[in-house]
């Protein structure tokens, strides 16, 4: 139920959250969770350095794996500022 949106060169990624499942954790055997099963939303800004196009994204045994690919015309070596 995760999902990624890209709009005005922001990268958001939310889940609506599991309500049924939050109420049976409350009541689980845990005595401490590091996670939380509410809603959330992450905005990232993008810059223009990133090819939206061609964003990949993978969900797997619990882990998402965003791939943002480079922009090679906005992306460009920072440059060091000599100081006098």
């Amino acid at each position: 139920n995760v999902t990624l949106t890209v709009k005005d060169d922001v990268l958001t990624i939310a889940y609506p959250g599991d309500e049924k499942s939050a109420d049976s954790a409350g009541q689980s055997q845990y005595t401490y969770q590091e996670h939380s099963l509410s809603a959330f939303e992450r905005p990232f800004q993008l810059n223009g350095k990133v090819l939206v196009d061609a964003i990949v994204a993978s969900y797997t045994d619990g882990i998402l794996k965003v791939t943002l690919p480079k922009n090679p015309e906005t992306n460009k070596p920072a440059q060091t500022v000599t100081v006098a």
